[in-house]
């Protein structure tokens, strides 16, 4: 006697020998095969993704720009081709967005104002020059992903975040 299984319509069925009886692994013996019926699909319930702004930023954002400008060029020493000013300015863009976003969630978790716009020299150099590589300037790309991090995960629980609350920890 040999067992052969079928499918059809979504559905096991287990035949002995034309007995017409479930059986094998899948059905215990004297119990007939039960068609599955599917679970309602439930909503994922929207979590609220924390990503403060300042009303009053600490800095205009014309002074945040130039700021930024000046420190970035010097990591585009060398490269001041017109092919490379899309680069500066996608790059300055985002570090732009960045400080901003985790100077609000810095001043929203309580350090002082004027704490975190005296070491906004600090905060830079621990949000935008790679960690392990001697200080170079962070690439576009991995700002982007910060960037999307943040959007996704909300300000405090992104890497650029925790890596200057890290630091925060020795300013007092």
């Amino acid at each position: 006697m040999s067992l052969s299984r079928v499918t059809k319509k979504g559905f096991l069925a287990a035949c002995d020998a034309g007995r017409g009886s479930p059986s094998g692994p899948f059905y215990p013996p004297g119990r007939e095969a039960q068609p599955h019926i599917p679970e309602p699909e439930v909503a994922p319930i929207p979590r609220a993704v924390l990503v403060p702004e300042l009303e009053r930023p600490l800095l205009p954002d014309i002074q945040r720009r130039a700021e930024l400008q000046h420190r970035l060029s010097f990591y585009f020493i060398g490269r001041n081709e017109p092919r490379h000013l899309p680069l500066f300015l996608g790059i300055l863009e985002k570090q732009f967005l960045l400080e901003k976003r985790v100077e609000a969630a810095l001043v929203g978790d309580g350090f002082p104002p004027q704490i975190v716009l005296a070491r906004r020299s600090e905060i830079r150099n621990l949000l935008f020059n790679h960690p392990t590589r001697g200080g170079a300037a962070l690439s576009e790309n991995t700002l982007n992903r910060y960037l999307g991090q943040v959007e996704r995960d909300g300000t405090q629980q992104s890497v650029p975040y925790l890596r200057v609350l890290r630091a925060a920890r020795y300013w007092v």
